[in-house]
C-alpha cells in the first residue's frame, strides 16, 4: 500500500510540473494520453497473452507501458511545438526540452506504476477483499435472532 501510495505522489509531482510548463490544452492531451497509453501498455500483453493464466503481470509490461507513453507524448509535444511561429535558442529549446522529458517520464513512470500496483493489489488480495466484504454486509451478533 506504501508502495501505491509513493507512485501515486511521484505522478502527482510529475503532472504538477508538467501542468507549471505547458499550456493547459496541452497538459490535458498529454494527461489523456498518458492515461490511455499506459493502460494499453499494461494491459493489451496481459490480454492477449497467457499471462493471465499467471495473474501476475510481469515488469516487462511496466517498461513497455512507459516507453510507450514517454513516445506518444513525445510525439504529441513535437507536433504542438511544430506549429510555434516563435524563434528560440538552442540552448532554451534544450533545456526546455530535457525538463518536459524528465517530468514526462516520471508522469508516465509513476501512472504505469499505480495500475500495475491496483492490479497486483487486487490479484494477491482479492479472497481477502471478498471476505471483508463478507463480513461487513453479514453482521455477527445476536441482533439478527431476535424474531
Amino acid at each position: 500500500m506504501f508502495s501505491l501510495c509513493a507512485a501515486f505522489m511521484a505522478a502527482c509531482i510529475s503532472g504538477w510540473l508538467l501542468f507549471v510548463m505547458m499550456p493547459h490544452y496541452l497538459f490535458a492531451i498529454v494527461l489523456l494520453m498518458t492515461f490511455m497509453t499506459c493502460f494499453a501498455g499494461l494491459y493489451i500483453p496481459y490480454r492477449c497473452t497467457r499471462q493471465r493464466l499467471w495473474m501476475v503481470m510481469p515488469t516487462t509490461n511496466l517498461i513497455w507501458s512507459t516507453l510507450l507513453s514517454i513516445l506518444v507524448n513525445g510525439a504529441v509535444i513535437a507536433i504542438d511545438s511544430s506549429f510555434v511561429a516563435e524563434v528560440y535558442s538552442m540552448a532554451d529549446v534544450l533545456d526546455n526540452l530535457v525538463r518536459l522529458l524528465v517530468a514526462m517520464s516520471g508522469l508516465a513512470m509513476g501512472v504505469s506504476m499505480d495500475f500495475f500496483l491496483v492490479h497486483y493489489l487486487y490479484a494477491h488480495e482479492a479472497s481477502e477483499i471478498r471476505r471483508l466484504k463478507r463480513k461487513a454486509s453479514h453482521p455477527v451478533g445476536d441482533d439478527c435472532n431476535l424474531r
